[in-house]
C-alpha cells in the first residue's frame, strides 16, 4: 500500500516539477521572444529618418526613436521619456508669440482622438532654434479605449529653401509679364519732366523770368520724379527675395500694389477693371505673411484673368463686338469670422471640371508648350495656405472666380497672438474646406451670382 502511495506521490511531484520546467523554459522563450521582437520594433524605429515619438493621455512621451532626438536636439530618446512634448518642441510660433497648449494640433486631435496632418509649421530644438516641419498625428487605443497618440514628422528646411526660390523665380517672372506696361509707366513720368524741364529752360532765356511759371514747372517735375520713383521702388520691393520671418500688414495694401502694377496693362488690352475696395486701408483687419507674396499671388490671378478675358475678346468679338472684357477685384472684412476675402472675377469662359480639380497640382498647365510652367496656381496656393488661408476657385456665370480668405488678428494693432481659426491645422488634409469657413465660401458666391447672374459652382 505504502508503496503505490510514495510511486504516486512521486510521480505527481515529477509531474509538478516537469511542468515547472515547462513553465519556466517557456516564460524564458516568451519573453526572449518579446525582447526579439522588441529589438525589432527599434531597429525599424530608429532605421527611418522620420522623427516618430508617442504620447500618453497627458502628452508626455512614452517613447521616441533616435531621429526624433537627433532633430531635436538631445544626445538620446531617454532624454524625452516622460517629457512633455508641447512644452519642450511646440511651445511658440515662428513669430515669438505663445502657442497655448489648447490651440496646438497636436494636442487637440489627441484630447479628441482624431488624426491631424499639418504640412508648414515649425518645432523647437534643446538649443532653443527652430525648424520647419511637417507632422502626422495619429491615435492608440486598447480595444476602444484611447490611450494615446502617435506623432511622426519631417524637417522641411530644404523644401522650404526650393519652394522660395521657386517663389522669387516666379516673381521675377511675373516682372518679365508686366515688363511692356511697366516701360510705358515709366516714360510717361519722363516725358512730362523732360517736357517740363525744357519748357523752365526756354522761359529762364528770358530777361524777365516769370516765377510763378517756373514754380509750377518745377513742381511738376518734382511731383513726376516721385511718381517714378514710387514706381521704380515698388518694383525693387517686389522683386527682393523675402527673408522668410513673416509680419502682420494690411491685405488692402497688397490688394492695391497689384492693381496699380497691372492698370496701365489693362487698359491697354481693352480691359474693364473694376475694384470694389475700402478707400482707406486701415479700415481692413491685418494679416500675416509676406505682403509682397500676397501681391504675388493677386499678380497671377489678375495675368490670368487678362489672358482668360482677351482670348474670349478675340473670338466674341469677332463675331459681334459687344463683348466687353472685364475682370472684377473685391476685397472685404467679414467680422464675425474675423477674415479678410479677397476676390478676383472675370468673364472669360467657365474652367472644365477636369481642369479645376487638378488647377493647383504642380506643373499642370492648359497653355501651350513653352508659354507656362503650371506653377503659378501651385505656388499661389502654398503662399495662401503659408498665411493659414484658403484658394478656392469656381465656376460664376460666363466666368470665373478665385476667392482667397485669410485670417485677421484681433483689433487694428499688432496682436498679442497668433490668430486662431477653427480647424485651422486640419484645412488642408486632402484638400478639404473646414465647415467653419465654407459658409463663407457660399456666401461670397452668392454675392458674385447677385451681380452676374445665377452661378455654376463647381468646387
Amino acid at each position: 500500500m505504502w508503496e503505490v502511495i510514495l510511486a504516486i506521490t512521486g510521480l505527481v511531484i515529477l509531474m509538478v516539477v516537469s511542468f515547472a520546467i515547462w513553465r519556466s523554459m517557456s516564460v524564458v522563450a516568451l519573453s526572449r521572444r518579446l525582447c526579439a521582437s522588441e529589438s525589432r520594433i527599434n531597429s525599424i524605429l530608429n532605421a527611418t529618418e522620420e522623427g516618430i515619438y508617442g504620447l500618453d493621455l497627458e502628452g508626455n512621451c512614452t517613447f521616441s526613436n533616435a531621429a526624433c532626438a537627433r532633430m531635436l536636439g538631445y544626445e538620446n530618446e531617454e532624454k524625452l521619456t516622460g517629457k512633455n512634448m508641447h512644452d519642450l518642441l511646440h511651445h511658440t510660433h515662428a513669430d515669438g508669440s505663445p502657442h497655448p497648449v489648447g490651440e496646438c494640433p497636436i494636442n487637440r486631435a489627441l484630447q479628441e482622438g482624431r488624426e491631424a496632418h499639418v504640412d508648414n509649421d515649425i518645432f523647437w530644438k534643446s538649443d532653443g532654434t527652430s525648424f520647419p516641419t511637417e507632422y502626422w498625428t495619429y491615435p492608440v487605443r486598447r480595444d476602444v479605449e484611447l490611450i494615446g497618440s502617435v506623432v511622426t514628422f519631417i524637417n522641411i528646411n530644404g523644401r522650404k529653401e526650393v519652394q522660395a526660390q521657386l517663389i522669387q523665380t516666379s516673381k521675377l517672372a511675373t516682372l518679365g509679364e508686366l515688363a511692356a506696361s511697366t516701360v510705358h509707366e515709366i516714360n510717361q513720368p519722363l516725358s512730362i519732366i523732360g517736357m517740363a524741364a525744357d519748357g523752365a529752360l526756354e522761359r529762364l532765356k528770358d530777361d524777365d523770368v516769370d516765377k510763378d511759371m517756373l514754380s509750377n514747372k518745377l513742381t511738376t517735375i518734382a511731383s513726376q520724379t516721385e511718381r517714378l520713383a514710387a514706381i521704380v521702388n515698388h518694383m525693387g520691393l517686389f522683386s527682393r527675395k523675402d527673408d522668410g520671418v513673416f509680419e502682420w500688414f494690411n491685405a488692402c495694401e497688397s490688394v492695391h500694389g497689384a492693381i496699380e502694377m497691372v492698370a496701365e496693362q489693362y487698359h491697354a488690352s481693352g480691359i474693364k477693371l473694376e475694384v470694389i475696395s475700402p478707400r482707406e486701408c486701415n479700415v481692413c483687419g491685418r494679416v500675416r505673411g509676406h505682403p509682397h507674396q500676397l501681391e504675388q499671388v493677386l499678380l497671377n490671378l489678375l495675368s490670368n484673368a487678362r489672358k482668360a478675358t482677351l482670348k474670349i475678346a478675340a473670338s466674341k468679338n469677332a463675331k459681334n463686338g459687344a463683348f466687353v472684357p472685364t475682370v472684377r477685384v473685391s476685397l472685404k472684412e467679414n467680422k464675425a469670422n474675423s477674415v479678410d476675402i479677397i476676390s478676383i472675377s472675370n468673364n472669360g469662359g467657365n474652367i472644365p471640371y477636369g481642369v479645376l480639380k487638378k488647377i493647383f497640382d504642380p506643373f499642370f498647365t492648359t497653355e501651350r508648350k513653352g508659354e507656362g510652367t503650371g506653377l503659378g496656381l501651385s505656388i499661389s496656393r502654398d503662399i495662401i495656405r503659408g498665411m493659414n488661408g484658403i484658394i478656392n476657385v469656381y465656376n460664376t456665370e460666363g466666368g470665373v472666380c478665385f476667392t482667397i480668405i485669410l485670417p485677421v488678428a484681433p483689433g487694428k494693432g499688432k496682436p498679442r497672438g497668433r490668430p486662431r481659426r477653427k480647424g485651422a491645422e486640419e484645412m488642408f488634409a486632402d484638400n478639404l474646406i473646414p465647415d467653419a469657413l465654407k459658409g463663407l465660401i457660399v456666401e461670397n458666391e452668392k454675392d458674385i451670382a447677385d451681380r452676374d447672374g445665377p452661378a455654376k459652382t463647381q468646387m
